[in-house]
């Protein structure tokens, strides 16, 4: 972070307080109550009449988050985020503001600027009136508040500010800007730490490290990251003489209800929904899982002959390739396969040939699970070649061996037409069948069983895919 934070306490001290500054905190101190709404991202750009109107006219903020001031200090507040003198406000104005609900290392805080916010300026500004700054050394500095805080602000030999420490009591919190960690403590009445926890805030896989001290000198130490959690504890010569290990997630080699998310994968999922539907497709997919000892998962696309191994950590900050979606919810078991398709996909990607190049049409190598077959899935768990049966005659034979035994094979199908019980363009996986009945489960919520009158169904279906489990056993 190159400089300070714009209209921290820091910031408004180290700015001496220009005039238009020091006349609205004159203002605050009146007392006069206004009680401000949001601004909405609407608002985030235009007039200054506009912005204050919104201010004052919004009834939404609650008491304690009012603005203590009078209706001349508003336009000053105007005044003061109106850098340039334009008579408007722009985003990127806005974003200069120190919002005490951004994050700390928000390096682009697009932020939406709020009666809160507003109300904190001041706050920043009145405590920043009776500040005291020190130079401790070069590129140290130190702010000490009339309440008793105080902050430390650190800066490389370019100016550059690469910690900021606060004291609040007995609690200290540390920001280090170069590697994006915090640091927390606690110390008791006599001056003796008592808790410590660094961690590195907004990644899934950060580590945090929490230290209790007991009144013996021993300690507890509490290591966790993304995939495990380590309870180390210390006796008071800092011996370790227990430790307890466990992992941050359940892989039971099962498949328990799922919900499909944002990623056009309900090729993948159906077709695993439609092997969880028998005894044979459960026990294929729980070999195709392989539990290690120090807690990673392999998992085995036997059709293919590809393994993909991945770490507690990876599991447990498991991403999509695309930041704007998100794998299924509901079993990290689902989540490890639509991880190892994905990533056996990329491969495909950059591969000249490959039997599946037409389904992959629509995937890149950030979204490699976009569309696809049931086809696809099958082949890759298993090996065995299948194909979509368009035909009203096909159809019913694979939906009448799935009547007739329902254990031999895993089916899958698509419809025409949107209606009360499915939708086009979209895989269902078919749990059972009887005399009347279809029963098949839609991927966005497989715990739930769509029962679908046979002779509608046969009407509908544009295709159905089937996996014989007894051709496997040859």
């Amino acid at each position: 972070m190159s400089e300070i934070k714009k209209y921290s306490k820091e910031w408004f001290v180290t700015n001496r307080l220009p005039e238009k500054q020091e006349k609205a905190i004159r203002e605050v101190n009146n007392g006069t109550r206004i009680v401000g709404g949001g601004f909405e991202s609407d608002t985030l750009t235009g007039s200054v009449e506009k912005i204050k109107a919104k201010l004052t006219n919004n009834s939404d903020l609650s008491y304690s988050q009012s603005l203590f001031l009078n209706d001349v200090s508003v336009d000053n507040l105007m005044d003061i985020l109106d850098e340039n003198g334009d008579g408007k406000i722009s985003k990127e104005e806005f974003n200069a503001v120190a919002s005490t609900d951004m994050e700390e290392f928000d390096e682009d805080p697009n932020i939406t600027l709020s009666s809160k916010d507003l109300k904190q300026i001041f706050e920043n500004a009145v405590a920043a009136d009776s500040a005291k700054l020190n130079v401790l050394s070069p590129g140290l500095i130190k702010y000490d508040y009339a309440d008793g805080t105080s902050t430390i602000i650190s800066r490389d030999k370019d100016g550059n500010v690469t910690s900021k420490i606060e004291v609040k009591g007995n609690e200290t919190v540390g920001y280090n800007y170069t590697n994006k960690t915090v640091y927390y403590s606690k110390k008791n009445e006599n001056g003796d730490i008592v808790e410590q926890k660094t961690d590195e805030p907004g990644r899934k896989n950060d580590t945090q490290v929490s230290t209790f001290y007991n009144d013996d000198g021993s300690k507890i130490v509490i290591t966790k990251t993304a995939g495990t959690t380590v309870i180390d504890k210390y006796d008071n010569q800092n011996n370790v003489i227990d430790s307890l290990r466990s992992l941050n997630y359940l892989s039971d080699k099962k498949i328990g209800p799922t919900h499909q998310r944002n990623i056009g994968d309900c090729w993948l999922l159906s077709g695993i929904n439609a092997l969880n539907a028998t005894e044979k497709g459960r026990q294929l997919i729980s070999d195709a899982i392989e539990h290690h000892d120090d807690g990673s998962i392999t998992i085995k696309l036997n059709g293919v002959n590809r393994s993909y191994t991945y770490t507690p950590d990876e599991i447990g900050a498991m991403e999509y390739d695309s930041s704007q979606k998100s794998y299924s919810w509901g079993d990290i078991d689902m989540n490890l396969f639509e991880k190892a398709v994905g990533d056996y996909r990329k491969e495909l990607l950059s591969s000249v040939k490959t039997r599946f190049k037409m389904n992959l049409l629509d995937a890149t190598m950030n979204d490699p699970l976009d569309a696809g077959s049931n086809t696809e899935l099958f082949y890759y768990l298993t090996g065995q070649k299948t194909s979509e049966r368009m035909l009203r005659s096909q159809v019913r034979d694979i939906i009448d061996k799935k009547q007739d035994n329902a254990e031999n094979y895993a089916v899958t199908v698509s419809f025409f037409k949107k209606n009360d019980l499915v939708i086009s363009g979209h895989a269902y996986s078919v749990n059972r069948v009887t005399e009347d009945t279809v029963y098949i489960v839609n991927p966005w919520d497989s715990g739930e069983e769509i029962a679908y009158p046979k002779d509608l169904f046969m009407k509908n279906c544009m295709d159905a895919t089937m996996l014989d489990f007894t051709k496997l056993e040859k």
